[in-house]
């Protein structure tokens, strides 16, 4: 698994610097976390991963962007949470290994509290079946 990440962009107003350090570039102004994007490559040398949703298309994304090109913050439990997208993260890496079912233990109450549920509401998060290629946690030779 491959996993990429950005916490979003900068923010200009439009002005432009035309110091000789500014060479007629943006003036940034601002943080711009509403564009953030998170993402995953899973590779498999044995088979091709194989989707854990009945409909395909809901393994290849969770969450969406808004017309304007914004993050949907409700568009999935790690839309606007931090703590929810690394959890979603580890999730789907454990499914990977067919381990998914030990994930509620990884975050105890009261200090690390499993905020994606258990069960069916964890199914739901997981992308990928269990990669054909991995034999006891490694890519089999």
């Amino acid at each position: 698994m491959i996993y990429v990440f950005s916490d979003g962009s900068l923010a200009s107003s439009g002005m432009i610097d035309s110091s000789v350090g500014g060479r007629g570039k943006g003036v940034w102004t601002a943080d711009n976390q509403n564009v953030a994007a998170t993402y995953f490559l899973v590779f498999d040398p044995k088979a091709k991963p194989m989707s854990a949703q009945s409909n395909t298309e809901l393994s290849l994304q969770i969450g969406n962007f808004n017309s304007d090109g914004s993050l949907n913050t409700s568009g999935s439990p790690a839309g606007n949470n931090v703590f929810n997208l690394v959890q979603m993260v580890v999730l789907n890496y454990m499914a990977l290994h067919g381990a998914q079912a030990q994930f509620p233990t990884l975050y105890p109450s009261p200090n690390l509290n499993n905020t994606l549920g258990t069960g069916a509401a964890l199914d739901a998060l997981i992308s990928f079946q269990p990669l054909a290629g991995l034999v006891n946690g490694k890519i089999a030779g």
